[in-house]
Parts: C-alpha cells; structure tokens; sequence
C-alpha cells in the first residue's frame, strides 16, 4: 500500500525541484549558450518521484510540479503540467514491471518519457505561438541527452531523498 507524503517529503522534492529549475534555466543556459537546447531536469525528477509512487500522492506531486517548471518558463500555464501527467500515466502502467535501478532500462524509459513530454508540450504550445519547422529536430537530441543523465541524476536523487525512495520501485 502506498502511503502519502509527508510534509517533509514535499518540502525535500520541492526544494531539489527549484534547485533543478535554477540549475537548468540559468546555470546551464549561461555556461553553454550555444546549445539549441538544455537538458530537462525536472523530467528526470518527475520520472523518478513517479516510478517510486504512481498513486494518488504521486499524481498531485508531479501536477504541482509541472505547475512550478510552467511558472519558471513564463509562455502559458499548464503544457509542462499537461506533460508531466502524460509522463506520470505512462510510468504508472509500467512502474511494476521494471527495475529503474538499472541503468539500461532508466536510459530507455526517461528516453521515451522526453520523447512524449517534448512532444505533448510542443503540440500545446504550437496552438498558442507558431514555432519554426525545424525546431522538431531537436527533440531527439534532447531526449537522447536527458537518458543519459538520468543514470547519474536518478543515483543522487536516491542518495538525497527519504528513505521511501531508496529501495525498489518494482514488485511494490
């Protein structure tokens, strides 16, 4: 039985939640302003919290979540979000049938979850403000980068989240 979270969790996952933003948004942005791109982080955070709890506490988490990554992005409220829950729905079916510890099926899964959030989040903001054409060939590249890093970040994340986040995510 999944129980929900505490105040102390949410506080911890909102805390690393806005380091990430800031991390993303202006850290990396700064250090290589050449990138078409630059990783997502907060969708290896919402893959992560997802796979450890696809229940209800779970859902209104990473909705609370893609809500702050869409105040932080200042286009429109709700794509990220709209995202994310695609993200969560997806891992929510197949969360019991795999291991994320392992290092080729969190490349996989957080390839394919940035492949979906890339493309839910382009459609609904494509009605909103047209983008050029050949922005779409980024998002591979996107998420081929975002599975790479998600080997390392989803071990810190293990590291420095309570401890109902360090064992398992299979077989709950």
């Amino acid at each position: 039985m999944l129980k929900a979270y505490g105040v102390r969790e949410i506080l911890i996952i909102l805390s690393i939640a806005l380091g990430l933003i800031f991390l993303q948004s202006t850290l990396i942005a700064s250090i290589f302003p050449r990138l078409f791109f630059t990783p997502n982080l907060m969708l290896l955070l919402v893959v992560f919290v997802s796979f450890y709890s696809p229940g209800y506490s779970g859902a209104v988490l990473v909705f609370i979540l893609g809500i702050l990554f869409d105040f932080s992005s200042g286009l429109l409220l709700g794509p990220w979000a709209a995202s994310f829950m695609g993200v969560f729905i997806l891992i929510s079916f197949i969360s019991q049938r795999i291991l994320i510890e392992t290092a080729p099926a969190s490349f996989v899964v957080v390839l394919l979850c940035s492949l979906l959030a890339s493309v839910v989040y382009s459609t609904l903001v494509f009605e909103v403000s047209p983008t050029r054409e050949g922005i779409f060939w980024i998002l591979p590249l996107e998420a081929l980068v975002n599975a790479v890093l998600a080997v390392p970040v989803f071990a810190l994340l293990r590291k420095s989240l309570p401890y109902r986040f360090r064992g398992s995510a299979a077989g709950r």
